[in-house]
């Protein structure tokens, strides 16, 4: 995964590093978005929704979002209030990449990522808007396992 999203990330200001934040983690999300995407803002309050009715369930959720914001202020300001982990803006190169190996050409996105970084699925965005958190998780679970 390092090799992937780096050997560290954000959570809040704070740089945490990879392993450990995603150690015993089962799904892990790559979200692609920017704060001047209109689209983009209202998704990441339901994927907020969701992923904290994730918490209360047996398969653990990451979320790493990868910014395509225009500046940093932008970013942090973006990025400060989600809950869940962030490559680093400085980082461009990597997040450049990582829209390039995705896909990510329109935000926002939502890709699901094995453990080893490889693409399991991008409907990802489309379930969490349409279905209930249970049966996405098991979704994702089945995707990641039967691709794997």
């Amino acid at each position: 995964m390092e090799r992937v999203v780096g050997t560290t990330l954000l959570k809040g200001e704070e740089t945490v590093q990879t392993e450990a934040a995603l150690g015993g983690i089962d799904l892990v999300l790559l979200y692609f978005s920017a704060h001047w995407c209109y689209p983009c803002r209202l998704f990441t309050r339901t994927l907020s929704h969701f992923y904290s009715s994730a918490s209360s369930q047996p398969l653990q959720l990451q979320v790493i979002f990868v910014s395509c914001d225009q500046d940093l202020l932008t970013f942090q300001a973006y990025s400060r209030p989600m809950p869940w982990l962030a490559v680093d803006y400085a980082e461009k190169g990597r997040r450049e990449r990582l829209c390039k190996d995705f896909n990510a050409t329109c935000v926002p996105k939502l890709v699901l990522i094995g453990r080893d970084g490889t693409f399991r699925s991008d409907s990802c965005r489309g379930d969490v808007e349409t279905m209930e958190v249970g049966p996405v998780l098991e979704k994702w679970s089945t995707a990641l396992h039967s691709s794997a």
